[in-house]
């Protein structure tokens, strides 16, 4: 009995134990190795799209449509001396009726501006120097329309315009984000040991103005090993239906041509980069190392190092829901590594004048106004300054230019007419196009040059 008893006491401990083991196992970091350590706080890179992508986002879109609203926007570029900006002004009684004014400067002074207009299935746009109204069309059967104008290579046009934002390309629903980050988590898992793996030194990392001490976990690849994953990855993605329609689908809101968008087209591109990677001729030697920084089981921060080139530093701080993303040049040589340049090797020299971007976006507590703002630091004392707002709101200005003005829909016009049209503002564009770059690159000689551009196209 008593031998029993103490048998029962053991089993008990067993299970209390056991019970204990497996909570901290789950809710802890305890006995996981550096390998998940890595992809756990890895895949928290995630969440970044959750900045324009969250129930308030959605929200202010869905009232967007049957509610009026009013949205202004900045885009300004500095350059030396310089200051190009865009601004851009929408007041909408819906999503169906729309006016926008965009206005074009340098140093302050008019280059040019234009209005567009979107009147349920109408859409428009009136440039004072190109026509004397509104040249509109419906957004309906383009190809016919392209037909009718004599345009070669229908195909590539599309059979209607998407009129989408930033935040329609970046819908992506959660189950759609879980499902994309676990299957390829997964994948590019398996293509690595724990060899790839280790735990790096503690680093003091600045988040908003606050010190925080990040542990270390980091991913270590050779070129080769880097290869087989990419390649598997864009090997899968010729085969995931899912992934391949959520493509399909966001390349049709960019008004791509049709066949660029079809599954069967981007699966087969994808094929074609996975063969293209396998062929890239790639060593031993290290190429990429990803290190994540963790306090209290958060991420902190994403450092990608790339051969001995460059460390890319991604932060984000979800309390005030700001990206920062710094790039620092290891190697100021011309990059030479093969691999590299077979990858994009055009990106890769954009990409190299980028110093550090941030980017910002805020929603009001009533969920209606959503602030979105992002700098992009580059060398050569150029940066560019983006920034926008949208209110959802019934104080909007009612623009009656459009009412008053002349107008043609295009879809009305007859083979001859439209031929016609077509020819006049192909003759006219470059003229006008020559004569805003003379006030682009030098406002002196302003006058001197405005005599070169031709009449206006005649609506009536």
């Amino acid at each position: 009995m008593k031998k029993k008893k103490i048998l029962i006491i053991i089993a008990v401990l067993l299970i209390v134990v056991i019970g204990v083991f497996v909570y901290f196992y789950k809710t802890t970091d305890f006995l996981k190795t550096n390998q998940q350590l890595f992809w756990k706080y890895a895949v928290q890179n995630s969440e970044i799209a959750e900045i324009f992508n969250n129930e308030e986002m959605e929200e202010i879109k869905n009232k967007k449509v049957t509610n009026s609203y009013k949205s202004t926007s900045s885009l300004e570029i500095k350059k030396d001396d310089d200051i190009y900006t865009i601004d851009v002004n929408t007041n909408a009684k819906n999503a169906n009726d729309i006016f926008t004014v965009t206005e074009f400067k340098k140093n302050s002074s008019n280059i040019i501006d234009f209005n567009l207009v979107k009147k349920s299935n109408l859409v428009g746009v009136k440039i004072d120097e190109l026509a004397n109204g509104y040249i509109t069309l419906k957004n309906t059967n383009l190809k016919d329309l392209a037909q009718k104008i004599g345009i070669q290579d229908r195909q590539k046009i599309p059979d209607n315009i998407n009129v989408s934002t930033y935040m329609d390309i970046l819908d992506i629903s959660q189950e759609d984000i879980s499902y994309i980050t676990d299957k390829y988590t997964k994948l590019m898992v398996s293509g690595t040991s724990s060899k790839n793996y280790s735990k790096g030194e503690s680093v003091e990392i600045k988040v908003n103005d606050k010190i925080h001490t990040g542990t270390a976990y980091k991913i270590s690849l050779t070129e080769n090993e880097c290869k087989k994953i990419l390649s598997d990855v864009f090997l899968e993605l010729s085969k995931d239906s899912r992934t391949l329609n959520l493509i399909s689908s966001k390349m049709k809101l960019l008004n791509l041509p049709s066949e660029s968008t079809e599954i069967n087209t981007i699966s087969n591109k994808f094929s074609e980069i996975s063969k293209n990677i396998n062929e890239i001729e790639t060593t031993d030697d290290e190429f990429i190392e990803v290190t994540v920084y963790v306090e209290n089981y958060e991420l902190l921060q994403t450092n990608i190092k790339i051969k001995q080139e460059k460390i890319i530093k991604i932060l984000f701080d979800k309390e005030n829901n700001k990206i920062n993303i710094k790039q620092d040049l290891l190697n100021q040589g011309e990059n030479n590594n093969k691999f590299i340049l077979s990858i994009s090797d055009a990106l890769n020299k954009i990409s190299e004048q980028v110093e550090e971007i941030n980017i910002q976006n805020e929603v009001s507590e009533d969920k209606t106004s959503v602030t979105t703002k992002m700098e992009i630091i580059c060398k050569d004392k150029l940066n560019i300054i983006y920034s926008s707002n949208t209110k959802i709101t019934d104080d909007i200005e009612i623009n009656a230019d459009y009412d008053n003005s002349l107008k043609i829909v295009l879809n009305d016009l007859s083979e001859t007419e439209l031929k016609n049209l077509y020819k006049a503002i192909v003759e006219n564009a470059p003229k006008i196009y020559e004569e805003k770059k003379v006030l682009i690159l030098n406002e002196s000689t302003q006058s001197a040059d405005n005599s070169q551009a031709g009449e206006n196209v005649p609506i009536e």
